[in-house]
Protein backbone atom coordinates (compact mmCIF):
# COMPACT_ATOMS: atom_id res chain seq x y z
CA UNK A 1 0.00 0.00 0.00
CA UNK A 2 1.42 3.21 -1.12
CA UNK A 3 2.32 5.54 1.98
CA UNK A 4 1.27 8.94 1.48
CA UNK A 5 3.07 10.56 4.49
CA UNK A 6 6.32 9.15 3.32
CA UNK A 7 8.40 11.82 2.23
CA UNK A 8 9.05 12.60 -1.80
CA UNK A 9 12.23 11.87 -3.43
CA UNK A 10 15.20 14.86 -3.25
CA UNK A 11 17.27 14.66 -5.83
CA UNK A 12 19.11 17.37 -7.31
CA UNK A 13 18.41 19.25 -10.77
CA UNK A 14 22.05 17.87 -11.40
CA UNK A 15 21.23 14.13 -10.24
CA UNK A 16 17.67 14.70 -12.60
CA UNK A 17 19.82 15.36 -15.33
CA UNK A 18 22.42 12.68 -15.15
CA UNK A 19 19.25 10.54 -14.98
CA UNK A 20 17.73 11.73 -18.11
CA UNK A 21 20.82 10.64 -19.49
CA UNK A 22 21.88 7.96 -18.17
CA UNK A 23 18.22 5.91 -17.90
CA UNK A 24 16.68 7.51 -21.47
CA UNK A 25 19.68 8.90 -23.40
CA UNK A 26 18.11 12.33 -23.35
CA UNK A 27 19.53 15.47 -22.59
CA UNK A 28 18.34 19.30 -21.76
CA UNK A 29 17.65 22.20 -19.34
CA UNK A 30 16.26 20.58 -16.16
CA UNK A 31 13.15 22.42 -13.98
CA UNK A 32 11.74 21.35 -10.90
CA UNK A 33 7.63 20.94 -11.26
CA UNK A 34 5.18 20.63 -8.03
CA UNK A 35 4.46 17.18 -6.42
CA UNK A 36 2.78 16.02 -3.54
CA UNK A 37 5.06 12.77 -3.09
CA UNK A 38 6.90 12.16 -6.35
CA UNK A 39 9.62 14.12 -7.61
CA UNK A 40 8.66 15.35 -10.94
CA UNK A 41 11.09 17.65 -13.49
CA UNK A 42 10.76 19.19 -16.68
CA UNK A 43 12.97 18.37 -19.20
CA UNK A 44 13.61 20.83 -22.03
CA UNK A 45 15.83 20.18 -25.18
CA UNK A 46 17.12 22.60 -27.44
CA UNK A 47 15.47 21.17 -30.60
CA UNK A 48 11.70 22.06 -28.99
CA UNK A 49 10.98 18.92 -27.29
CA UNK A 50 10.36 18.40 -23.68
CA UNK A 51 9.42 15.96 -21.59
CA UNK A 52 8.84 14.98 -17.42
CA UNK A 53 11.03 13.26 -15.56
CA UNK A 54 8.88 11.29 -12.64
CA UNK A 55 11.17 9.95 -9.84
CA UNK A 56 8.28 8.16 -7.70
CA UNK A 57 7.96 7.64 -4.19
CA UNK A 58 10.14 4.88 -2.13
CA UNK A 59 6.95 3.69 -0.70
CA UNK A 60 5.17 2.88 -3.96
CA UNK A 61 5.32 -0.89 -4.68
CA UNK A 62 6.75 -2.14 -8.37
CA UNK A 63 3.22 -3.70 -9.44
CA UNK A 64 1.84 -0.06 -8.87
CA UNK A 65 4.31 1.55 -11.49
CA UNK A 66 3.70 -1.15 -14.06
CA UNK A 67 0.08 -0.35 -13.67
CA UNK A 68 0.49 3.37 -14.73
CA UNK A 69 2.72 2.23 -17.37
CA UNK A 70 0.51 -0.23 -18.38
CA UNK A 71 -2.60 1.95 -17.95
CA UNK A 72 -0.82 4.89 -20.23
CA UNK A 73 0.51 2.09 -22.43
CA UNK A 74 -3.29 0.86 -23.15
CA UNK A 75 -4.34 4.49 -23.91
CA UNK A 76 -1.68 4.62 -26.55
CA UNK A 77 -2.25 2.10 -28.12
CA UNK A 78 -5.97 1.43 -27.84
CA UNK A 79 -7.16 5.47 -27.61
CA UNK A 80 -4.50 7.91 -28.84
CA UNK A 81 -6.85 10.68 -29.19
CA UNK A 82 -6.91 10.70 -25.55
CA UNK A 83 -5.08 13.75 -24.84
CA UNK A 84 -2.59 11.75 -22.15
CA UNK A 85 1.41 11.61 -22.15
CA UNK A 86 3.42 8.88 -24.02
CA UNK A 87 5.64 6.67 -22.02
CA UNK A 88 9.57 7.19 -23.68
CA UNK A 89 10.99 3.77 -23.53
CA UNK A 90 14.64 3.61 -21.34
CA UNK A 91 17.62 2.45 -22.79
CA UNK A 92 17.29 -0.83 -21.20
CA UNK A 93 14.11 -1.64 -23.30
CA UNK A 94 11.22 -0.96 -21.00
CA UNK A 95 9.52 2.45 -19.92
CA UNK A 96 11.00 2.24 -16.51
CA UNK A 97 14.43 2.43 -15.18
CA UNK A 98 15.06 2.60 -11.46
CA UNK A 99 17.47 5.11 -9.63
CA UNK A 100 19.13 4.47 -6.17
CA UNK A 101 18.98 7.67 -3.30
CA UNK A 102 22.05 9.16 -1.05
CA UNK A 103 19.70 7.43 1.49
CA UNK A 104 19.43 4.53 0.00
CA UNK A 105 16.47 4.40 -1.00
CA UNK A 106 15.08 2.38 -4.66
CA UNK A 107 12.93 4.68 -6.67
CA UNK A 108 11.20 3.94 -9.72
CA UNK A 109 11.73 6.48 -12.58
CA UNK A 110 10.00 6.97 -15.84
CA UNK A 111 10.16 9.61 -18.46
CA UNK A 112 6.45 10.81 -20.34
CA UNK A 113 5.97 13.19 -23.33
CA UNK A 114 5.59 16.73 -22.22
CA UNK A 115 2.01 17.89 -22.84
CA UNK A 116 1.47 21.41 -24.33
CA UNK A 117 -1.41 23.59 -22.46
CA UNK A 118 -1.83 26.12 -19.07
CA UNK A 119 -2.97 24.37 -16.13
CA UNK A 120 -6.54 24.88 -15.00
CA UNK A 121 -5.64 25.86 -12.06
CA UNK A 122 -4.61 29.44 -13.92
CA UNK A 123 -7.42 30.25 -15.87
CA UNK A 124 -10.85 31.17 -15.03
CA UNK A 125 -13.65 28.69 -14.76
CA UNK A 126 -16.43 28.91 -16.88
CA UNK A 127 -19.38 26.68 -17.40
CA UNK A 128 -18.24 26.21 -20.93
CA UNK A 129 -14.79 24.99 -19.55
CA UNK A 130 -16.30 22.88 -16.73
CA UNK A 131 -18.75 20.93 -19.30
CA UNK A 132 -15.57 20.31 -21.68
CA UNK A 133 -13.97 19.18 -18.83
CA UNK A 134 -16.85 16.51 -17.90
CA UNK A 135 -16.49 15.13 -21.49
CA UNK A 136 -12.77 15.15 -21.46
CA UNK A 137 -13.16 13.08 -18.41
CA UNK A 138 -16.00 11.12 -19.67
CA UNK A 139 -14.19 10.29 -22.77
CA UNK A 140 -10.93 9.30 -20.56
CA UNK A 141 -13.14 6.50 -18.34
CA UNK A 142 -14.66 5.57 -21.15
CA UNK A 143 -11.22 4.57 -23.15
CA UNK A 144 -10.70 2.77 -20.29
CA UNK A 145 -13.48 0.10 -19.73
CA UNK A 146 -12.39 -2.99 -19.65
CA UNK A 147 -8.69 -2.35 -19.07
CA UNK A 148 -7.35 -3.77 -15.75
CA UNK A 149 -3.63 -4.49 -13.83
CA UNK A 150 -3.04 -6.17 -10.57
CA UNK A 151 -1.56 -2.67 -9.39
CA UNK A 152 -5.01 -0.96 -9.76
CA UNK A 153 -6.30 -3.42 -7.01
CA UNK A 154 -4.84 -0.90 -4.72
CA UNK A 155 -5.86 1.23 -1.66
CA UNK A 156 -4.58 4.41 -0.27
CA UNK A 157 -5.53 7.44 1.37
CA UNK A 158 -6.65 8.87 -1.72
CA UNK A 159 -8.98 6.49 -2.36
CA UNK A 160 -12.12 7.88 -1.55
CA UNK A 161 -13.15 4.04 -0.79
CA UNK A 162 -11.39 4.63 2.49
CA UNK A 163 -12.77 7.89 3.21
CA UNK A 164 -13.97 6.95 6.87
CA UNK A 165 -10.26 6.53 8.09
CA UNK A 166 -9.80 10.54 7.88
CA UNK A 167 -11.65 9.80 11.33
CA UNK A 168 -8.64 8.86 12.75
CA UNK A 169 -7.02 12.27 11.55
CA UNK A 170 -9.81 14.52 13.20
CA UNK A 171 -6.93 15.15 16.08
CA UNK A 172 -5.21 16.64 13.79
CA UNK A 173 -8.06 19.33 13.36
CA UNK A 174 -7.29 22.39 15.76
CA UNK A 175 -10.47 23.72 15.66
CA UNK A 176 -13.49 22.31 17.55
CA UNK A 177 -16.56 23.62 15.09
CA UNK A 178 -14.54 22.29 12.22
CA UNK A 179 -14.03 18.70 13.89
CA UNK A 180 -17.54 18.43 14.69
CA UNK A 181 -18.20 19.10 11.12
CA UNK A 182 -15.83 16.67 9.92
CA UNK A 183 -17.12 14.27 12.06
CA UNK A 184 -20.54 14.68 10.93
CA UNK A 185 -19.74 14.23 7.62
CA UNK A 186 -18.15 10.98 8.40
CA UNK A 187 -20.90 9.68 10.39
CA UNK A 188 -22.79 10.01 7.49
CA UNK A 189 -20.78 8.70 4.95
CA UNK A 190 -20.21 5.71 7.42
CA UNK A 191 -23.80 5.21 7.55
CA UNK A 192 -25.86 5.62 4.64
CA UNK A 193 -23.08 6.14 1.99
CA UNK A 194 -20.23 3.43 2.06
CA UNK A 195 -22.05 0.71 2.54
CA UNK A 196 -23.90 0.99 -0.88
CA UNK A 197 -20.52 1.64 -2.83
CA UNK A 198 -19.50 -1.69 -3.55
CA UNK A 199 -22.57 -2.02 -5.93
CA UNK A 200 -21.67 0.60 -7.84
CA UNK A 201 -19.86 0.50 -11.16
CA UNK A 202 -16.29 0.15 -11.03
CA UNK A 203 -13.26 0.44 -13.24
CA UNK A 204 -9.98 1.79 -13.77
CA UNK A 205 -10.14 5.70 -13.07
CA UNK A 206 -7.81 8.90 -12.59
CA UNK A 207 -8.85 10.00 -9.39
CA UNK A 208 -6.60 13.17 -9.19
CA UNK A 209 -8.20 15.56 -11.80
CA UNK A 210 -7.57 18.48 -9.58
CA UNK A 211 -6.98 21.65 -11.27
CA UNK A 212 -3.34 21.42 -11.51
CA UNK A 213 -3.74 18.00 -13.51
CA UNK A 214 -6.15 19.40 -15.61
CA UNK A 215 -4.37 21.16 -19.08
CA UNK A 216 -6.48 23.86 -21.16
CA UNK A 217 -5.33 25.51 -24.41
CA UNK A 218 -3.45 28.78 -23.87
CA UNK A 219 -5.23 29.99 -26.75
CA UNK A 220 -8.67 28.92 -25.97
CA UNK A 221 -9.10 28.34 -22.16
CA UNK A 222 -12.26 26.55 -22.97
CA UNK A 223 -10.99 23.31 -24.36
CA UNK A 224 -9.56 21.04 -22.27
CA UNK A 225 -5.49 19.94 -24.00
CA UNK A 226 -5.18 17.19 -21.83
CA UNK A 227 -4.81 15.45 -18.31
CA UNK A 228 -1.84 14.35 -16.78
CA UNK A 229 -0.36 12.39 -13.72
CA UNK A 230 -1.61 8.73 -13.14
CA UNK A 231 0.25 8.71 -10.27
CA UNK A 232 -3.46 8.26 -8.13
CA UNK A 233 -5.17 6.06 -10.53
CA UNK A 234 -6.67 3.05 -9.43
CA UNK A 235 -9.52 0.65 -9.83
CA UNK A 236 -12.29 2.27 -7.70
CA UNK A 237 -16.36 3.24 -8.23
CA UNK A 238 -16.48 5.51 -11.63
CA UNK A 239 -18.28 8.07 -9.97
CA UNK A 240 -15.51 8.64 -7.70
CA UNK A 241 -13.81 10.00 -10.75
CA UNK A 242 -16.71 12.72 -10.98
CA UNK A 243 -16.80 13.88 -7.37
CA UNK A 244 -12.92 13.82 -7.41
CA UNK A 245 -12.96 16.34 -10.76
CA UNK A 246 -16.22 18.37 -8.67
CA UNK A 247 -14.10 19.00 -5.35
CA UNK A 248 -11.73 20.70 -7.23
CA UNK A 249 -13.09 22.47 -9.85
CA UNK A 250 -16.08 24.19 -7.47
CA UNK A 251 -13.48 25.35 -5.01
CA UNK A 252 -14.34 29.03 -4.45
CA UNK A 253 -17.16 29.64 -6.82
CA UNK A 254 -20.45 31.39 -6.19
CA UNK A 255 -22.93 27.99 -6.68
CA UNK A 256 -20.69 25.01 -6.31
CA UNK A 257 -23.75 23.01 -6.69
CA UNK A 258 -24.82 24.89 -10.16
CA UNK A 259 -20.99 24.45 -10.92
CA UNK A 260 -20.58 20.66 -10.23
CA UNK A 261 -23.88 19.91 -11.90
CA UNK A 262 -22.77 21.84 -15.43
CA UNK A 263 -19.33 19.30 -14.86
CA UNK A 264 -21.34 16.51 -13.98
CA UNK A 265 -23.65 17.09 -17.27
CA UNK A 266 -20.81 16.82 -19.40
CA UNK A 267 -19.43 13.51 -18.23
CA UNK A 268 -22.68 12.18 -18.43
CA UNK A 269 -22.98 13.36 -22.17
CA UNK A 270 -19.73 11.04 -22.91
CA UNK A 271 -20.11 8.21 -20.42
CA UNK A 272 -23.82 8.09 -19.24
CA UNK A 273 -24.12 8.26 -15.63
CA UNK A 274 -26.78 6.07 -13.61
CA UNK A 275 -29.01 7.25 -10.63
CA UNK A 276 -27.43 5.65 -7.85
CA UNK A 277 -24.32 7.09 -8.41
CA UNK A 278 -25.77 10.86 -8.84
CA UNK A 279 -27.44 10.08 -5.23
CA UNK A 280 -23.75 9.34 -3.31
CA UNK A 281 -22.39 12.24 -5.37
CA UNK A 282 -22.57 14.63 -3.00
CA UNK A 283 -21.18 12.91 0.05
CA UNK A 284 -18.36 11.85 -1.88
CA UNK A 285 -17.44 15.38 -3.48
CA UNK A 286 -17.34 16.33 0.19
CA UNK A 287 -15.53 13.12 1.19
CA UNK A 288 -12.94 13.84 -1.07
CA UNK A 289 -12.56 16.83 0.58
CA UNK A 290 -12.86 15.87 4.15
CA UNK A 291 -9.59 13.66 2.61
CA UNK A 292 -8.02 16.86 1.59
CA UNK A 293 -8.17 18.78 4.79
CA UNK A 294 -7.37 15.98 7.47
CA UNK A 295 -4.12 14.86 5.60
CA UNK A 296 -3.14 18.49 5.36
CA UNK A 297 -3.62 18.68 8.83
CA UNK A 298 -1.75 15.46 10.24
CA UNK A 299 1.27 16.51 7.47
CA UNK A 300 1.78 20.16 8.62
CA UNK A 301 3.73 18.83 11.71
CA UNK A 302 6.17 16.66 9.40
CA UNK A 303 5.81 18.91 5.97
CA UNK A 304 5.12 22.44 7.42
CA UNK A 305 7.66 23.86 4.49
CA UNK A 306 5.91 22.05 1.69
CA UNK A 307 3.80 24.59 -0.06
CA UNK A 308 1.94 22.06 -2.29
CA UNK A 309 0.26 20.28 0.37
CA UNK A 310 -1.36 23.34 1.57
CA UNK A 311 -2.41 24.83 -1.68
CA UNK A 312 -5.78 24.31 -1.49
CA UNK A 313 -6.90 23.61 2.08
CA UNK A 314 -8.34 26.94 2.82
CA UNK A 315 -10.24 26.47 0.32
CA UNK A 316 -11.66 23.12 0.89
CA UNK A 317 -12.31 23.94 4.05
CA UNK A 318 -14.72 27.31 3.02
CA UNK A 319 -16.33 24.59 0.93
CA UNK A 320 -16.99 22.04 3.30
CA UNK A 321 -18.47 24.59 6.00
CA UNK A 322 -20.85 25.43 2.67
CA UNK A 323 -21.63 21.51 2.02
CA UNK A 324 -21.84 21.16 5.86
CA UNK A 325 -25.17 24.01 5.53
CA UNK A 326 -26.75 22.13 2.69
CA UNK A 327 -29.73 20.20 2.23
CA UNK A 328 -27.92 17.23 0.67
CA UNK A 329 -31.35 15.79 -0.82
CA UNK A 330 -32.06 19.33 -2.79
CA UNK A 331 -28.37 19.28 -3.68
CA UNK A 332 -28.51 16.22 -5.12
CA UNK A 333 -31.88 16.88 -6.95
CA UNK A 334 -29.66 19.45 -8.36
CA UNK A 335 -26.95 17.07 -9.90
CA UNK A 336 -30.00 14.17 -10.83
CA UNK A 337 -31.89 16.83 -12.74
CA UNK A 338 -28.54 18.19 -14.71
CA UNK A 339 -28.26 14.71 -16.02
CA UNK A 340 -32.27 14.21 -16.94
CA UNK A 341 -33.21 12.43 -14.05
CA UNK A 342 -36.40 13.16 -11.91
CA UNK A 343 -34.78 15.56 -9.21
CA UNK A 344 -36.85 13.36 -7.16
CA UNK A 345 -37.70 9.61 -7.48
CA UNK A 346 -41.06 9.05 -8.19
CA UNK A 347 -41.98 12.97 -9.00
CA UNK A 348 -43.11 11.80 -12.45
CA UNK A 349 -45.52 9.77 -11.46
CA UNK A 350 -46.88 11.85 -9.11
CA UNK A 351 -47.21 14.60 -11.32
CA UNK A 352 -49.09 11.63 -13.57
CA UNK A 353 -51.61 10.41 -11.02
CA UNK A 354 -52.64 14.35 -9.98
CA UNK A 355 -52.99 14.61 -13.56
CA UNK A 356 -54.82 11.44 -14.20
CA UNK A 357 -57.21 12.34 -11.32
CA UNK A 358 -57.41 16.01 -10.90
CA UNK A 359 -60.71 16.03 -11.64
CA UNK A 360 -61.77 14.03 -8.63
CA UNK A 361 -59.59 16.03 -5.84
CA UNK A 362 -61.89 17.41 -3.37
CA UNK A 363 -61.66 21.41 -2.99
CA UNK A 364 -59.54 23.10 -0.07
CA UNK A 365 -62.21 25.71 0.39
CA UNK A 366 -65.79 25.10 1.64
CA UNK A 367 -67.19 28.19 -1.28
CA UNK A 368 -65.76 27.39 -5.10
CA UNK A 369 -63.43 30.56 -5.63
CA UNK A 370 -65.20 31.48 -8.85
CA UNK A 371 -68.09 32.17 -6.79
CA UNK A 372 -65.87 34.51 -4.42
CA UNK A 373 -65.09 38.18 -4.48
CA UNK A 374 -61.04 38.10 -5.16
CA UNK A 375 -58.20 39.97 -5.22
CA UNK A 376 -54.11 39.78 -5.84
CA UNK A 377 -52.58 40.58 -2.23
CA UNK A 378 -49.88 43.83 -2.90
CA UNK A 379 -46.57 41.37 -2.16
CA UNK A 380 -45.82 41.96 -5.87
CA UNK A 381 -45.84 45.98 -5.37
CA UNK A 382 -42.54 46.34 -3.49
CA UNK A 383 -43.94 50.27 -2.27
CA UNK A 384 -47.10 49.23 -1.06
CA UNK A 385 -47.55 49.75 2.48
CA UNK A 386 -48.70 45.90 3.43
CA UNK A 387 -45.48 45.34 1.19
CA UNK A 388 -43.21 47.69 3.40
CA UNK A 389 -44.61 46.73 6.58
CA UNK A 390 -44.21 43.06 6.22
CA UNK A 391 -40.50 43.58 4.31
CA UNK A 392 -40.09 45.50 8.11
CA UNK A 393 -41.58 42.65 10.00
CA UNK A 394 -44.56 44.28 11.10
CA UNK A 395 -46.98 41.65 10.70
CA UNK A 396 -50.03 43.93 12.63
CA UNK A 397 -49.55 46.60 10.57
CA UNK A 398 -49.60 44.15 7.32
CA UNK A 399 -52.45 42.04 8.28
CA UNK A 400 -54.80 45.46 9.56
CA UNK A 401 -54.25 47.21 6.00
CA UNK A 402 -55.20 44.26 4.40
CA UNK A 403 -58.30 43.71 6.73
CA UNK A 404 -59.44 46.91 6.25
CA UNK A 405 -59.30 46.88 2.53
CA UNK A 406 -61.07 44.17 2.05
CA UNK A 407 -63.70 45.49 4.64
CA UNK A 408 -63.70 48.75 2.11
CA UNK A 409 -63.75 46.53 -1.21
CA UNK A 410 -65.96 43.42 -0.04
CA UNK A 411 -62.65 41.09 -0.79
CA UNK A 412 -63.39 37.54 0.24
CA UNK A 413 -60.31 35.68 -1.29
CA UNK A 414 -56.56 37.48 -1.42
CA UNK A 415 -54.25 35.27 -3.52
CA UNK A 416 -50.61 35.08 -3.57
CA UNK A 417 -49.36 34.00 -7.25
CA UNK A 418 -46.89 31.72 -7.88
CA UNK A 419 -43.20 32.61 -9.09
CA UNK A 420 -43.98 36.40 -7.99
CA UNK A 421 -41.02 38.50 -7.39
CA UNK A 422 -40.87 39.85 -3.59
CA UNK A 423 -39.45 42.17 -1.23
CA UNK A 424 -40.74 41.20 1.91
CA UNK A 425 -38.56 38.28 2.28
CA UNK A 426 -35.81 39.51 4.25
CA UNK A 427 -35.45 37.30 6.98
CA UNK A 428 -32.17 35.17 6.91
CA UNK A 429 -33.72 32.17 6.62
CA UNK A 430 -34.29 33.24 2.76
CA UNK A 431 -30.39 33.72 2.19
CA UNK A 432 -29.09 30.72 0.07
CA UNK A 433 -26.98 28.00 1.46
CA UNK A 434 -26.13 26.93 -2.24
CA UNK A 435 -25.39 30.61 -3.83
CA UNK A 436 -23.35 32.96 -2.12
CA UNK A 437 -24.46 36.16 -1.51
CA UNK A 438 -27.88 35.51 -2.94
CA UNK A 439 -31.01 35.14 -1.38
CA UNK A 440 -35.11 34.14 -2.48
CA UNK A 441 -36.79 36.49 -4.52
CA UNK A 442 -39.43 34.58 -5.58
CA UNK A 443 -42.67 33.04 -4.31
CA UNK A 444 -42.24 29.68 -4.21
CA UNK A 445 -46.00 28.48 -3.51
CA UNK A 446 -49.71 29.75 -4.21
CA UNK A 447 -51.01 31.88 -0.59
CA UNK A 448 -54.50 31.75 0.11
CA UNK A 449 -56.06 34.94 2.17
CA UNK A 450 -58.84 34.33 4.26
CA UNK A 451 -60.78 35.91 7.20
CA UNK A 452 -60.41 34.01 10.20
CA UNK A 453 -62.73 31.73 10.43
CA UNK A 454 -63.50 30.72 6.83
CA UNK A 455 -64.54 27.37 6.73
CA UNK A 456 -62.85 24.38 4.79
CA UNK A 457 -63.78 21.58 3.48
CA UNK A 458 -61.71 20.23 6.07
CA UNK A 459 -62.19 21.36 9.48
CA UNK A 460 -59.07 21.48 12.04
CA UNK A 461 -59.51 21.25 15.69
CA UNK A 462 -60.11 25.06 15.92
CA UNK A 463 -60.41 26.76 13.10
CA UNK A 464 -60.51 30.57 13.57
CA UNK A 465 -57.60 30.29 15.32
CA UNK A 466 -56.10 27.96 12.41
CA UNK A 467 -57.07 30.43 9.66
CA UNK A 468 -55.65 33.48 11.53
CA UNK A 469 -52.50 31.86 11.89
CA UNK A 470 -52.12 31.30 7.92
CA UNK A 471 -53.33 34.91 7.43
CA UNK A 472 -50.66 36.56 9.76
CA UNK A 473 -47.88 33.98 8.49
CA UNK A 474 -48.69 35.05 5.24
CA UNK A 475 -48.67 38.84 5.54
CA UNK A 476 -45.59 38.11 7.15
CA UNK A 477 -44.43 36.26 4.35
CA UNK A 478 -42.78 33.44 4.73
CA UNK A 479 -45.14 31.05 3.32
Amino acid sequence: MTDVTHPAPAFSLREAAQLAMDRFGIGGRVTVLDSERDQNFKLSHDDGSQWILKIVNASEPVSECEFQVALLDHLARNNPDVAAPRLTISQNGTPLADAISDAGERHAVRLVTWLPGLPMAMSGRTPALLENLGRALGRLDSALQGFIHPGALRTFDWDIREAGAARQRLHHISDVADRALVRGLLDHFDAAVAPHLAGLRAQVIHNDANDWNVLVDEDNHERIAGIIDFGDALYSPLIAEVAVACAYSILDVEDPIGAAATLVAGFHAEYPLREEELDVLFDLIAMRLVISVTLSAQRKEKSADNPYLAISEAPAWRLLRRFGAMNRRFATSILRNACGFEATPGARAVVAWIEANRKSLAPVLDRHPATQVKALVPYGDPAHPMTVTSAARQPDKATAWWDAWCAEHGIELGIGPWGEARTVYTSDIFCSRFIEGARRVHHLGLDLFLQAGTKSTRRSPAPSEAWKSRKTHSAMAVS
